[in-house]
């Protein structure tokens, strides 16, 4: 769940969903009586759920009246969500969201998320028996949070918290870059373009001098929003030291024992978590002799600085998103069967979240043998990803349908295929589909990967397929064009581990998120200068690393980093 870097000592943000703390209340909304649900929960922004029951006017509907869904909208953070339960007394029902079958949670609820970008993004639920449909219904993020604004019964605090989260989808989708209509069309942006920020950028030096002597030496801080706010403080270690992880362990972060854990080859990340209303909040990290206080306005304050106006506006969005959660005030009205808070304590580092889909998700669907020599340039063909050129063997590969391969995201995605009892390996350098059909999950094999499947068939044939790690010892980089160019960086990357979810470069004080095209380069047009380049890597999987002194002079260069199991 990658988003934005704004400076170099406050150097990642990632924003997601808030947890649990849910107040239900009764309203008459519109023109029917429907359950209201209103949820303020741990984020360092806030987050609104909407649960409309009864008719749902804001969608599309058909089916019996023996099925009603009362739709929730998860936001806060970066990423939001669809949610929803089923209000019947039927049994035996499928559910779909957006073709795909899905299953409740424990709570009876069913949940799909996406980024704020794509606030605008509908969804189609489908509810059937058998063959029988019962219910059909849309829904997007931004048609219930512009609901809350435009109704005058949510003019008050509902309304604020919407607009609020609104122009912050907004502003992520300018800063980068939507295929959809800008959801805070119509908010006036001075709700938060004239808010001053009421804070400062950390200051590095002072704590690297405290630290002098010391095996370790801080080197940024980054904000998690996930299911709850995380800031993750980034420490590197001293050349050759084996105490860094040990005075690390002295330290406390809040009211918790300090427990980094590494981080690519010489990082180690500690990590503490926010509520909404304790954004403006600082929290101590110290060893009994050395004191520093964190907050994640640092890094608010600091994404004003840096000198990026897209940037710039979607932290002070995210600013003035965060006062509105503190100034809240739930209205006056009874509560029923509230939900309980969960904490779940724990000293232990936590994995990153996945950013595409969990570790060892199976894909399904059909293969079909191609040959890429056939098409375009024969043997000297590279595929969409331009691979082919770099791989081992040349002829293991495959290729993901438009709707995997999401511009670029698997490429050099090292998956197992299997079909029956049989299993082969290949590489993805290539993409295929883009006509009005979801080819999702499908996948098209060389000759020789086929092969290995035993399979006798011309046709298609019925297969599975995952994401295995690729085994090379490190990542490698080369230039688009082969010849250095200081005014114009378009860098490829290969023989990473895992498919490669962004690329960002250190540019000054500020880590610069990089563009990535459909041919599998990341693209900035501008340039960042003679170099050599700190290269930050983010995998599907939620890992970082951290590249430094890239030396991009000859057009290639050899990686020293690799993503972890």
């Amino acid at each position: 769940m990658k988003d934005f870097v704004p400076e170099g000592d406050v150097y990642d943000v990632q924003l997601s969903i808030p947890e649990k703390t849910d107040i239900f209340i009764k309203e008459d909304i519109m023109d029917n009586s429907v359950s209201l649900s209103k949820r303020i929960a741990a984020a360092a922004v806030a987050s609104v759920m909407a649960i409309c029951g009864g008719t749902f006017t804001a969608g599309a509907e058909a089916g019996t009246d023996d099925v009603s869904i009362k739709m929730s909208l998860l936001a806060g953070g970066s990423v939001i969500g669809v949610r929803f339960t089923l209000d019947t007394e039927e049994d035996d029902l499928d559910v779909t969201i957006d073709d795909k079958a899905v299953e409740p949670d424990t709570s009876g609820a069913y949940t799909i998320y996406e980024y704020s970008m794509n606030m605008a993004v509908e969804h189609d639920i489908v509810v059937k028996k058998g063959d029988d449909v019962l219910k059909e219904q849309k829904a997007s993020v931004a048609s219930y949070l512009k609901k809350l604004v435009n109704d005058e019964n949510y003019s008050g605090v509902y309304g604020e918290l919407a607009a609020n989260m609104l122009l912050y989808g907004g502003a992520s989708q300018e800063y980068f870059g939507s295929e959809y209509d800008l959801v805070s069309e119509g908010i006036e942006e001075t709700r938060f373009s004239t808010q001053e920020i009421d804070g400062a950028p950390f200051d590095k030096e002072d704590f690297n001098d405290l630290l002098e002597g010391s095996p370790v030496s801080y080197y940024g801080m980054n904000l998690s929003l996930k299911e709850r706010t995380g800031m993750n403080l980034f420490f590197k270690k001293a050349d050759d030291s084996d105490e860094a992880k040990g005075f690390l362990e002295d330290f406390t972060f809040g009211d918790n024992d300090a427990s980094p854990a590494e981080n690519g080859e010489n990082f180690f990340t500690i990590s503490t978590t926010f509520s909404a209303i304790d954004l403006f909040e600082e929290t101590d990290f110290t060893n009994g002799d050395i004191v520093v206080s964190f907050s994640p306005v640092q890094y608010i304050a600091a994404a004003q600085e840096a000198g990026n106006e897209k940037l710039a506006k979607v932290c002070k969005a995210l600013y003035a998103y965060g006062l509105a959660a503190a100034d809240f005030e739930e209205p006056a009205v009874p509560i029923e069967d509230p939900t309980e808070p969960t904490t779940e304590e724990t000293t232990e580092p936590e994995d990153p979240e996945p950013l595409l889909e969990p570790k060892g998700t199976i894909h399904s669907g059909l293969a079909t043998q191609y040959d890429i020599t056939k098409f375009g340039d024969g043997e000297n063909n590279l595929g969409q990803a331009m691979l082919r050129d770099v791989m081992d063997n040349k002829d293991l590969y495959a290729a993901v349908s438009t709707e995997d391969y999401a511009t670029g995201t698997l490429a050099g995605a090292y998956i197992e295929v299997t079909y029956g009892n049989s299993k082969a390996n290949a590489l993805v350098i290539d993409t295929f589909g883009g006509d009005d059909h979801d080819h999702s999950g499908n996948v098209d094999l060389g000759p020789k990967v086929f092969e290995q499947l035993n399979s006798v068939a011309q046709g298609d044939i019925d297969v599975t397929w995952k994401i295995l790690p690729y085994d090379k010892p490190h990542v490698n980089y080369r230039l688009k064009d082969k010849t250095f160019n200081a005014g114009w960086f378009a860098i490829q990357v290969y023989d990473h581990k895992y498919p490669i979810w962004s690329l960002e470069v250190k540019q000054g004080d500020q880590f610069v998120n990089v563009p990535r095209k459909e041919y599998n380069y990341f693209v900035y047009d501008s340039g960042f200068g003679a170099g050599p380049y700190t290269i930050r890597l983010t995998d599907i999987y939620g890992h970082v690393i951290i590249d430094e002194n890239v030396d991009l002079s000859s057009g290639t260069a050899e990686g020293k980093v690799q993503f972890p199991d």
